[in-house]
């Protein structure tokens, strides 16, 4: 009886550390962002709004998900052989990444610098951020929390102080996917000295078999997890790439400013109340209790937290963006004014996401997420055919059709929530 207290102390003090370090860090890139955006261009930002889409996607299948299974096995001489199978299977991907790009450089592109400076700075930081999600994994395993939260705020201190500096410098978009790339590293460097020392002690000694066993055993990441994120990430780069290629990069940078600074709701608050979310249903579901009320809930307190933010964005938005981040931004702020009803229903919508994954509907929801990246992805490429060129005109419509898709998702999970009947 008295180990229960000790034990939820010792998971709230993890927790507290966990959050302090990824909301420190993530204030930090909040605070100096009205400073960055008058020191660089849109299209600099377009820039590094590509590289974090391409090193976004690269990290998320860069390990086949093997990276989540290194908390799962009882000993830990196989967690450090599937920590080897993920650094493996990084390694593998980005060599092949790295052959078809550099082929791209010299043979169809034009041979500039600059492309292959942003090549190689992609394929180094995508290394670093891969790791450090291995890394991290092995660090919850072993309950090494303050060591994660320590690399993400020393990781996100160093590259924004070297944004700041680029900014500057004049250094352009390169400098900014430079900073990020060696705040990368910093942030990576404890668990390379993890990895690097574990590997030399003889029961981390490689063991084919066991490698081989062990990608057998946790077959379920590659199977079920993958295929989820690499839909979802294939979509953001698939419409960046689109912006660019049908109008240019700096369009592209207002659209992924915009398009961040109103995630920013979902970020701070959104993931906390799906996490609660998440524990309280499954809670309810495995006692047999019906949980529609919860979802409902849920649903009606996000809608009451957001409507009063997102009205005002989507009134003075423009002015906003400029008067907050400067002249540069007032497309971003016209943009930012027709993505709210979008971002609205996207943010009511996403912390009951995982409903489906506790009455075990994950493919019906898979087939549901296909459609709304089949809906943006043809909404930008409209653009050209239906809307002229205008952006904002397209934006508004795909905003309008996202936001029925989104309320038609909640209307789908309340029904879901409605009809549980386990027997």
């Amino acid at each position: 009886m008295k180990k229960k207290p000790i034990i939820a102390s010792r998971f709230l003090r993890s927790v507290l550390v966990l959050t302090t370090g990824t909301a420190l860090a993530q204030l930090v890139g909040y605070i100096i962002t009205p400073l960055l955006t008058r020191l660089f261009t849109p299209e600099e930002f377009g820039i590094f709004g590509m590289y974090m889409r391409i090193a976004t996607f690269l990290a998320a299948i860069g390990t086949a998900r093997y990276e989540l299974s290194l908390v799962l096995p009882k000993q830990e001489q196989h967690a450090f052989q599937l920590f080897r199978l993920s650094v493996r299977i990084a390694l593998s991907i980005l060599a092949t990444t790295a052959v078809f790009s550099f082929f791209y450089w010299y043979f169809l592109a034009d041979k500039s610098l600059f492309l292959f400076s942003f090549i190689l700075l992609t394929l180094c930081g995508s290394f670093f951020v891969i790791f450090k999600n291995i890394g991290t994994n092995w660090a919850i395993r072993n309950e090494h929390f303050r060591k994660i939260s320590n690399a993400t705020v020393l990781g996100a201190i160093t590259s924004n102080f070297l944004k700041l500096l680029a900014g500057w410098l004049k250094f352009g978009g390169l400098g900014l996917v430079a900073s990020a790339v060696i705040g990368a590293f910093v942030g990576t460097i404890i668990f390379i000295k993890d990895y690097l020392g574990l590997k030399k002690q003889p029961q981390h000694e490689r063991s084919k078999s066991k490698i081989k066993a062990l990608s057998k055993t946790y077959v379920e990441f590659p199977k079920v997890n993958l295929p989820h994120i690499l839909v979802d990430q294939l979509k953001e780069l698939l419409i960046a790439l689109i912006i660019i290629e049908i109008l240019d990069t700096m369009v592209f940078g207002s659209f992924d400013h915009a398009f961040r600074m109103l995630k920013v709701p979902l970020a701070l608050v959104g993931t906390s109340i799906s996490q609660v979310f998440y524990q309280r249903c499954s809670e309810i579901y495995n006692q047999n209790k019906p949980i529609f009320q919860l979802v409902r809930k849920t649903v009606v307190s996000l809608a009451g937290i957001a409507l009063i933010p997102f009205l005002i964005i989507g009134i003075w938005g423009e002015s906003l963006f400029v008067f907050i981040f400067g002249t540069d931004w007032s497309l971003a702020g016209e943009m930012a004014q027709a993505l709210t009803p979008w971002l609205f229903m996207n943010f009511i919508a996403s912390p009951i996401s995982t409903l489906p994954i506790v009455i075990q509907k994950q493919k019906a929801f898979f087939i549901f997420s296909l459609l709304g990246n089949f809906i943006q992805i043809a909404g930008f490429l409209a653009i050209p055919v239906f809307f002229d060129q205008n952006i904002i005109t397209a934006i508004w419509w795909l905003s309008g059709a996202m936001s029925i898709y989104f309320l038609m998702l909640i209307l789908w999970k309340f029904h879901l929530a409605k009809d549980i009947n386990r027997g």
